[in-house]
């Protein structure tokens, strides 16, 4: 390394060497009788190594001028000798140079290394994410038994609770007990396969808690590990989940009892470990809803409990909306909410922490939800109780629509109901049946409808569809059904379908309109049935003979209610024993699957497979196949209507409309 920096100095040593290397010279001249530079190159070479390449360069010129005096006075091989001299020296003073400039690089280089790992120490002690460097301690035979902390930064320090003088030195097996099991033979791979590890885990200790994500690499003989706390996030994307999910099983059903069942199910199997669900009844009393848990037993302790009596500090509380957390259950946390710590159901459950979450959506409060968790587990928290409300919110919301939904559907059902009979005719000859099915969940008033009118020995039958739902389309079915039998005595289907026109037309313009189709049947006294039958834009009827012949009614006629004056012909037919006639709504041969129609072709193939049998076997197959078809959600409402002669003029008893 060149120790001589300051000008002054570098001159001396260039003088100093020069004289010395020419003395040395001379001196050899005079002892061996050979001149030689050898003594002159080392001086210039020493002079490189001390001064630097420029103290060199004039070491060497201050020589060769001493020098040259002396071989031109001698013989020409000495002037040769001096002219390899100076050139010898400017290669040694060339090559000074060259490593003088490489060891300015080799030291800046070195300096900026110096430099970069400094800042690189002091960004890792001052980076939040704890890091960790570990060396493998190894019993004789080389395995490796423990693990020793070698570097923490403050992140790691903080995060373990020690000091640095606590940590590094320390053992992770014997020094560090709280270490999780999994982590050492973990990092024990690492070191001998070389893989990376990367794992996230929850961790419950004395002196720290939560969701941490660990990394491990190898680094030389030892590891380099990160240790990150990822509890928020994992409280972020449970919450997101949670909350996805209550929409989601929400969404399963309309009704209110499965969604409270299934809502004690999600919180049962995710922040909690036993859930019951209470709702508010009609009259504003807490009623019983549903219960799950893991445990059976805990599950019948939960049902056992009584629910919360009306004015008491539990009911108050749900009807405020106040949300109770109870991060440890003792005796006076559960007075506190109203629930008896001496019941014997609360005893056998022993949890370790609750939290009781009301449900209130549009103002009106709507059940609450009782969270257990089990003793050893986490206890609820502020965090737990804030992804809770935010729940229960969406929950009670769904509940509030469920309530909506069922008034909604009994409102709509009692409404249909009055637009159908509540009875066929008594069977005489005749028998007969009649079903009727709601399109989709049977939350508007459907316009399909059927009905049958006795008078005298004559039974009016009709079975129509009014366009639309809803109130209107259920204003004009009572209009056409009223209309109808006012109608009966007329004993003619066809002048009975003129007057339905002219009153739907009367009274809504020409705007709404239905279809129909009308039988008149007279029993005759040789056990035949003479039928007359009428229809306006609605599907003709059918006759099912006994043998299996399948008859279409065709008759000309156009919607009802839709033009002023109209023309309604009509057909005429003759039953005998085991044939029927069926009136039917374009819903069933217009059930479908996808694009497939059930279609007239289905029908008749059934009618004819059904041949000679009841009436209440005849419409309860139609139902039953379109709604097959449609796979149980048909898009129409369909109505069939069946009146079967019987074989032995005996009519069984004629079903309710259904």
């Amino acid at each position: 390394m060149q120790s001589v920096r300051q000008p002054a100095a570098r001159v001396g040593v260039a003088a100093a060497s020069a004289a010395a290397g020419v003395a040395a010279a001379l001196l050899l001249d005079s002892v061996v009788g050979t001149r030689t530079y050898v003594p002159l190159l080392a001086a210039v070479a020493i002079c490189a190594a001390l001064a630097g390449p420029a103290a060199a360069a004039g070491s060497a010129a201050l020589a060769a001028v001493v020098m040259l005096p002396i071989a031109l006075s001698q013989t020409a091989d000495d002037v040769v000798r001096w002219l390899t001299f100076v050139a010898t020296a400017l290669l040694v003073v060339g090559f000074g140079e060259l490593l003088e400039r490489s060891r300015e690089r080799v030291d800046l280089l070195a300096e900026r290394l110096a430099g970069a790992e400094r800042r690189f120490r002091a960004a890792e002690d001052a980076s939040p994410v704890p890091f960790t460097l570990l060396e493998p301690v190894r019993d004789r035979d080389g395995r490796i038994v423990d693990l020793r902390f070698t570097y923490a930064n403050r992140a790691a320090l903080r995060l373990s609770r020690r000091t640095a003088d606590e940590l590094v030195g320390a053992r992770m097996v014997a020094d560090v007990p709280t270490a999780e099991p999994w982590l050492f033979p973990a990092l024990v791979r690492v070191l001998e396969t070389g893989e990376p590890l990367v794992a996230e885990r929850e961790y419950e200790g004395v002196r720290v808690s939560g969701w941490f994500a660990f990394t491990a690499v190898p680094v030389g003989d030892g590891l380099a590990t990160t240790i990150r706390d990822v509890t928020g996030e994992h409280r972020a994307a449970e919450r997101d989940r949670l909350l996805s999910a209550v929409a989601a099983v929400m969404d399963a059903a309309p009704e209110l009892a499965p969604r409270v069942q299934a809502l004690a199910t999600l919180l049962a199997d995710g922040p909690a470990d036993s859930c019951r669900v209470d709702v508010v009844t009609a009259e504003g009393a807490l009623a019983f809803g549903a219960v799950a848990a893991d445990d059976p037993a805990a599950a019948a302790a939960l049902r056992s409990l009584p629910a919360a009596r009306p004015r008491s500090r539990l009911a108050q509380a749900v009807q405020a909306g106040r949300p109770q957390l109870l991060s440890e259950v003792t005796e006076d946390a559960l007075r506190a909410v109203g629930i008896d710590p001496a019941h014997e159901s609360v005893r056998r459950l022993d949890p370790g922490s609750a939290v009781l979450l009301p449900l209130r959506a549009r103002g009106r409060p709507l059940g609450v939800a009782l969270l257990l968790r089990d003793r050893g587990r986490r206890p609820f928290d502020r965090t737990d109780l804030d992804t809770l409300v935010l729940l229960s919110g969406r929950a009670a919301l769904a509940f509030d629509n469920a309530r909506l939904y069922e008034q909604q559907r009994a409102i709509a059902s009692t409404l249909q109901a009055s637009l159908l009979p509540k009875e066929l005719p008594p069977p005489g000859r005749l028998a007969f049946a009649a079903r009727y099915r709601a399109a989709g969940e049977g939350l508007e008033v459907g316009g399909d409808f059927y009905d049958v009118v006795l008078h005298d020995d004559l039974r009016l039958a009709v079975v129509g569809d009014v366009c639309g739902k809803g109130p209107e389309a259920a204003a004009v079915t009572s209009l056409v059904r009223h209309t109808f039998r006012l109608a009966a005595p007329a004993a003619a289907p066809a002048a009975a379908l003129v007057r339905v026109n002219d009153a739907v037309r009367a009274e809504h313009h020409g705007r709404l309109f239905c279809t129909a189709a009308a039988a008149a049947l007279l029993e005759l006294p040789d056990g035949r049935v003479a039928v007359r039958t009428a229809r306006g834009g609605h599907p003709p009827p059918l006759v099912v003979r006994a043998d299996a012949r399948i008859e279409v009614l065709e008759s000309e006629g156009v919607l009802l209610g839709w033009l002023a004056d109209i023309d309604i012909d009509e057909a005429s037919v003759t039953l005998h024993p085991g044939d029927a006639l069926v009136l039917y709504t374009d819903g069933v041969v217009e059930a479908r699957d996808g694009r497939d129609l059930y279609g007239e072709e289905r029908l008749r193939d059934l009618l004819a497979a059904h041949a000679g049998g009841s009436a209440e076997e005849l419409a309860e197959a139609i139902s039953a196949a379109a709604m097959a078809h449609a796979r149980d959600r048909p898009r129409d409402d369909l109505a069939v209507l069946v009146a079967a002669v019987q074989a032995d003029g005996v009519g069984l008893p004629s079903a309710p409309s259904r």
